[in-house]
């Protein structure tokens, strides 16, 4: 178990060593801090979904994941 693990996280962080994962994941955080965090604790699971869902609608209508490159 502890093996598998080291070789997840080992592959976990060369996915998101580079510049465009990088971006992409500060984009995202920033977009839930306005969009999600408003909530707060009063957050219904059917406000969060509809967020979610337009999120990916407009992510694969932008083709977003097709633009990244890598280093």
């Amino acid at each position: 178990m502890r093996h598998g693990l080291s070789i997840e996280m080992e592959q976990s962080i060369r996915c998101i060593d580079t510049n465009d994962a990088q971006m992409a994941m500060k984009a995202y955080s920033k977009y839930i801090e306005v969009k999600i965090a408003v909530f707060g604790d009063n957050a219904k699971t059917e406000d969060v979904l509809k967020i979610l869902t337009t999120t990916i609608d407009t992510m694969e209508k932008a083709k977003l994941f097709g633009e990244f490159t890598g280093k």
